[in-house]
Formats: structure tokens, C-alpha cells, sequence
């Protein structure tokens, strides 16, 4: 049996959680979404030797075994897509481009590896700027950032819940438009911007303005087959199948 325990989305209400699931006598973690609040779980994980898997964390740093020894993932790592957005840039030509994220383990990570990759691509990461999530006033510094750099392509690693207020900002700071290209990574979710349009002061038809013609990054349809794929399997495994070398299944 599968119980639902919400992280919030954020590390405090994870850590909560975990306290609630440790005391109901959970045997393992699926989850979370975002990478900094898997961290926080696999680093509770770790003293309570909680086997934890995530669907959707890429952080690179959340493969350092010493660190997280009982996490692992669905979700392929940063330390690929960001060598594959780099490439992306380069085949279209571009040379310089700047980057505003969430200041958290994801978003960090994540402008980290285009500062490492762009190089050997013969590009420049002209300006990175890092804003606080869920913090509006932080929105217009990050923009200002980019803006003073001279920059028109950027790389936008930002959640679904200040992206449209991000956007909005660079409208208002003339980044966005002709001459300007947005690129997103699959961190947010169009529908869910949207979502919360209401709260940021934002009609619905000027959230789809402000997403109109954005690029992004988004999961395969091929996705959905291939979870079919793996429940199918994993639904014919018996617990034998699962012996392995970092901890007793069987003691679960």
C-alpha cells in the first residue's frame, strides 16, 4: 500500500512529513519533485536508512553517494540536459547568453553545469542572476542583472510559480519580444504557471501572452508508454528480484 505525504514544495514541510511517515512506519520514499527538498529527505534518509526515489529531481549533486546513499531516480541528471542545452544554443548559432534561476539546489546545479558546458561549446555565459522562490521583490534584480549584461537569448531555470511574474518583469525591463529568445527548462509546467496567474495579479489572457512563443523543454509522450512499461515490470517482480547491495530488502 502507497500513502500520499505532501512535501509543500518545500524543505520545512518535507521535514515534517518525514517525521509523520517515520512514525507511521514507512518503508520507503517515493519522491520528491523538487531537488532541493529530496535532498533534505535523503539527508534524513540517510540516518534512518530510508531507501528514496524520485520522479523528477535532477540536481547533479544528488549522485554523491556519500552524501545520499539510500537515494536514487527515475529522472535522468542535470549533468546531461545541461550539455544538451548548451548544444541547443550553439546549432542555432547564438554565442552569449544569460541565465536567471530559482536560488536553490536545482536551479544552482543546473547554472552551474551551463557555466562548465558552455565553453567547449564555443559559448558565453554572459550574466546569471538568482532570485528567491516566492519572493516577488527579488523578481526585478535578477531581470535588472540580465538587462545591464546586454544579453537576448536567456536561459530561464524558474518554477512554475514566478514564472509568469519573471516574465512579466522582463516585459517591463524590455527583455521580452522581438529580437529576445526564452528558453525553459521542464521545471515548470505551462498549466500550473497558469494556475497561478490569479494570486500574481495576472488574467488568464495575459499569462498566455507572456507564455506565447516560449521555448521548453518537456517530457516525451514516449514518457507515459514507458511508465506503463516499468509498472508493468515492477508489478511482476517478487522481492528476491530486488536483493542488492545497500541494504536488506527483506528487512522491509
Amino acid at each position: 500500500d502507497a500513502t500520499v505525504y505532501d512535501s509543500g514544495f518545500t524543505e520545512s514541510v518535507a521535514a515534517l512529513s518525514y517525521r509523520t511517515l517515520i512514525e507511521a512506519g514507512e518503508h520507503a520514499i517515493v519522491g520528491a519533485a523538487r531537488s532541493s527538498v529530496s535532498a533534505s529527505l535523503a539527508t534524513l534518509g540517510k540516518n534512518d536508512k530510508m531507501p528514496q526515489c524520485s520522479y523528477w529531481s535532477s540536481s547533479p549533486s544528488l549522485s554523491n553517494k556519500g552524501l545520499y546513499p539510500y537515494f536514487g531516480r527515475s529522472y535522468p541528471s542535470d549533468a546531461l540536459s545541461t550539455v544538451l542545452m548548451c548544444e541547443l544554443i550553439a546549432q542555432y548559432g547564438w554565442t552569449r547568453f544569460g541565465v536567471v534561476h530559482t536560488n536553490d539546489d536545482y536551479s544552482n546545479s543546473y547554472a552551474e553545469g551551463l557555466r562548465t558546458h558552455a565553453g567547449a561549446k564555443g559559448l558565453e555565459v554572459a550574466a546569471a542572476s538568482s532570485y528567491e522562490i516566492n519572493d516577488a521583490s527579488t523578481h526585478a534584480p535578477a531581470v535588472r542583472v540580465l538587462r545591464e549584461s546586454g544579453v537576448n537569448v536567456i536561459v530561464g531555470v524558474v518554477s512554475s510559480q514566478d514564472l509568469l511574474s519573471i516574465l512579466r518583469e522582463a516585459r517591463a525591463q524590455g527583455l521580452l519580444g522581438q529580437g529576445f529568445v526564452w528558453l525553459l527548462t521542464d521545471s515548470p509546467t505551462i498549466d500550473s504557471a497558469l494556475s497561478y496567474a490569479e494570486s500574481d495579479g495576472i488574467s488568464a489572457e495575459e499569462g498566455r501572452g507572456l507564455l506565447d512563443g516560449r521555448a521548453q523543454f518537456v517530457a516525451s509522450p514516449e514518457g507515459t508508454r514507458g511508465y506503463e512499461r516499468y509498472e508493468a515490470a515492477y508489478r511482476a517482480q517478487e522481492l528476491s528480484d530486488c536483493e542488492n547491495g545497500a541494504f536488506n530488502v527483506s528487512a522491509y
